[in-house]
């Protein structure tokens, strides 16, 4: 897709939107990430791999928005999830979406989604996201090229799934047979990371998806 494609970027935006005015949480941080989120997708939908294309942003989150992809090949979908705009916490965004990678391409679990691309694009924007930054001269060093990339990854999208959050807000009455299932398939998530000598410092509902289909 070619980046002056703005009808396409225009109808993401506007979900997007949508997304953020409805989570009692963000609604007044659009006006101030719309524009750097223009600028993100528009970069990054053009170096997606071949015969991807992005369906709907799907989700938005403290640090990170996640799209909804689509293989026109295979016909499956995955998730495209990056750091979201946010001034004074852009940098911090990055790396945490680097921490991420990095220790995604390390595991592999049925109740771990899995990592199938990582990418960067380069967000000179980041400046301007980051005062701190402003008036200081960087050498032309790696650390520097290093500090402009914006990283993205692609991951395993589990189709009909909630976070934890929203799953346990629809199904108030939920039996205690799935609920011992949930917590089951959670417990062994983490046991794999923890024998991998990973700590996820994070374990919230949010943070975990459950698929309606097979819990049932």
């Amino acid at each position: 897709m070619p980046i002056s494609d703005s009808s396409i970027i225009a109808g993401h935006l506007s979900k997007l939107e949508k997304i953020y005015v409805e989570d009692k949480k963000i609604p007044k941080d659009w006006e101030k990430e719309r524009e750097y989120l223009k600028i993100i997708l528009s970069s990054i939908l053009p170096v997606l791999p071949i015969n991807y294309h992005l369906i709907e942003p799907k989700f938005v989150g403290g640090t990170s928005v996640i799209c909804v992809l689509e293989n026109e090949n295979l016909k499956f979908q995955c998730a495209l999830k990056f750091p979201r705009p946010i001034k004074n916490k852009i940098d911090d965004f990055r790396k945490v979406i680097n921490k991420e990678i990095s220790l995604l391409t390390e595991v592999r679990h049925p109740n771990i989604v899995a990592l199938y691309y990582q990418g960067h694009i380069i967000f000179n924007e980041i400046d301007e996201l980051e005062p701190k930054f402003q008036n200081q001269k960087f050498p032309d060093t790696d650390d520097n090229e290093d500090r402009k990339k914006l990283p993205f990854y692609i991951m395993e999208y589990i189709e009909g799934s909630d976070n934890g959050k929203q799953f346990f807000r629809n199904n108030l009455t939920i039996s205690e047979e799935n609920l011992v299932k949930i917590v089951e398939h959670t417990a062994k998530g983490i046991e794999h990371l923890h024998k991998k000598n990973i700590v996820h410092l994070d374990i919230k509902l949010e943070n975990i998806l459950i698929q309606k289909n097979p819990v049932f």
